[in-house]
């Protein structure tokens, strides 16, 4: 990890809610209108420019203007080093609230988001993580991810619960699991909220018609495809492996075959040749028949698998 965090011994009561923003100068005034538009205004918005090229920083600052003139305390820092990962433990750096919220440049939230999450928060004075369902919305076709109340570090590897517009931490917490790690440069999230699930299991699911929409587009940080982009998943799988440790081996196997599905799916040739690396490393009998069926199921453009054989995996 590379995050340099600042302690602050008395947070601030509230949260932070901390954007990373590269070239998306037009995009991010949506998002902030949204965070304007909230019932209850967070205590401090954090944007963080990273490495941009277009006039995304000078848009930063006239909207962190306007923040302030409404009310809202709005801070514009700088990263240089490139990646969001980068950038959020910068904003990170300068949270001083209790909780922080990390965001998504891209994403949406409905005006009583921040409202019902410090609300769950108030009513569960123990919990570390809020959670919640959103909104995916890709090709016009708008669907709910569902948090996981149960097996979530599980679900969290299989399926995003702790992606990075479905929680909210405390920010103690987040700091000592190391922050963000910037040589994840994909499924970061995934791996750093396996980090944070290690930290505590104080984790509340907030229940309710879901208040963020996820925008996935072709500029999305996972991109359009997992061809194009393979290497540096499997390079994410072996840090996830290197957090969860030997016992959840299985469950990781189980993600890389999914993803060698997908390859396969894509048509890249890269597909067979991870099923034949992974399953020559699967170990028993057993685990290799439920890791044939995951790719079979999953080349076939079917989803789903990996709640199917949850009850199968081993804990």
């Amino acid at each position: 990890m590379d995050a340099k965090v600042t302690d602050h011994a008395v947070p601030r009561q509230g949260v932070t809610v901390v954007i990373p923003v590269h070239n998306r100068a037009e995009m991010i005034r949506r998002t902030v209108a949204d965070i304007l538009r909230q019932t209850r205004l967070p205590e401090a918005l954090v944007l963080v420019d990273n490495a941009s090229t277009d006039n995304t920083a000078q848009t930063l600052h006239d909207l962190a203007a306007e923040c302030r003139a409404a009310g809202l305390p709005a801070t514009v820092l700088t990263e240089p080093v490139p990646g969001a990962c980068a950038a959020r433990n910068r904003g990170l750096q300068e949270v001083d609230t209790e909780w922080v919220m990390f965001f998504d440049s891209d994403d949406f939230m409905a005006p009583g988001h921040v409202a019902a999450a410090m609300d769950e928060a108030a009513a569960h004075p123990g919990a570390d993580i809020i959670g919640w369902d959103v909104y995916y919305t890709r090709s016009g076709q708008t669907s709910v991810h569902r948090y996981a109340a149960r097996n979530l570090q599980y679900h969290s590897l299989m399926n995003g619960a702790m992606a990075t517009q479905r929680y909210m931490v405390r920010t103690a917490v987040a700091r000592a699991a190391g922050g963000w790690d910037n040589n994840v440069k994909i499924w970061n999230d995934i791996e750093f909220g396996a980090r944070l699930l290690r930290q505590t299991s104080a984790v509340v699911y907030r229940r309710g018609t879901p208040m963020v929409t996820v925008n996935v587009h072709p500029q999305s940080i996972t991109g359009a495809n997992y061809s194009s982009r393979a290497e540096a998943f499997g390079a994410s799988l072996q840090a996830m492996a290197r957090t969860l440790g030997p016992r959840r081996r299985p469950w990781i196997l189980l993600k890389a075959m999914i993803l060698a599905g997908e390859l396969n799916r894509e048509g890249s040739e890269l597909g067979a040749r991870y099923r034949r690396e992974i399953l020559g490393t699967a170990g028993s009998a057993y685990i290799r028949a439920l890791l044939r069926f995951a790719y079979s199921y999953r080349r076939r453009g079917l989803r789903g698998i990996a709640r199917i054989l949850r009850p199968l995996m081993p804990r």
